[in-house]
């Protein structure tokens, strides 16, 4: 009894294993999500452009993260300057990137 008991918890055990590595990039993404949003958020904040990504993904098991439509753009107030000719030596008119992927 004692076997058949030890070998019902080391399955089940296995079995939460499984299920948590399938998950996995499920819960990296839902961690990680808001984390992202944050830090763009701030950036925009702090920064004469404004920061986009449309997408953001997680897959542990090749472990890679790609951002997808990513794009950089002047705020209204930065923009006009560069229409009147008073911005910074260089600057950017607008970036737009369809993909980024960091493997590792």
């Amino acid at each position: 009894m004692k076997i058949k008991k030890s070998i019902r918890i080391v399955l089940g055990i296995l079995l939460l294993g499984v299920l948590l590595v399938v998950f996995a990039n499920v819960i990296l993404k839902s961690i990680a999500s808001p984390y992202l949003k944050k830090e763009i958020t701030k950036i925009n904040k702090e920064k004469e452009y404004i920061l986009s990504v449309e997408d953001f993904n997680i897959n542990i098991f090749p472990g890679r993260i790609s951002l997808e439509g990513l794009s950089i753009k002047p705020k209204e107030e930065f923009l006009d300057s560069l229409v009147n000719g008073t911005a910074k030596e260089r600057t950017l008119k607008a970036i737009s990137i369809s993909k980024v992927t960091f493997s590792g």
